[in-house]
């Protein structure tokens, strides 16, 4: 590929991205184009805003932290992203991905929650009953992504890690 070609390619990406925002009704500016970079070059990671902010930092995007924050909740607004929950002993964290119109907006993924490695997990009946078992509980799931969090055979071998103590856990 070609120093002309390479250009090329990279300001059709930046058209695309600008077209997109101006189809939603959001202004095109600097922060949102970068943080829509960012998430697509990580694309399928799951980032926390933090994350982003330093990407951007390092990548030359200059913007503020709140800025990085309201533009991935304008992005999840608009369906540009998808914002997922992840629960800690410290309370909730909220990460965030690029929606795929391919991709299934329900989709349940098993995440390490010492190394972070994952798997997607593309089992509708599984996804079904777990909607189900959630329902019962009196939660609302439809169409919210589901992660599911154990800790891998490396970090156990490795770590000696022990099974968080969860309020109201009575080990079996």
């Amino acid at each position: 590929m070609t120093a002309t070609s390479t250009f090329s390619s990279f300001h059709d990406a930046k058209a695309a991205i600008v077209e997109h925002l101006r189809a939603a009704g959001l202004r095109p500016t600097t922060a949102r184009i970068g943080v829509w970079q960012i998430l697509e070059a990580r694309a399928p990671e799951r980032l926390d805003a933090e994350t982003v902010f330093r990407d951007m930092l390092s990548s030359g995007l200059v913007a503020s932290q709140g800025t990085v924050y309201r533009a991935l909740k304008d992005f999840v607004e608009h369906g540009f992203a998808l914002q997922e929950w992840r629960a800690s002993l410290c309370g909730g964290k909220a990460v965030y991905t690029r929606s795929q119109p391919q991709a299934s907006v329900c989709d349940t993924r098993i995440v390490c929650e010492h190394c972070g490695c994952a798997t997607q997990v593309h089992d509708p009946a599984l996804q079904e009953r777990l909607q189900q078992l959630a329902q019962a509980q009196g939660l609302d799931v439809a169409a919210q992504p589901m992660t599911i969090l154990v800790v891998c055979t490396q970090c156990a071998k490795h770590q000696h890690i022990r099974r968080r103590a969860w309020p109201g856990y009575r080990g079996h």
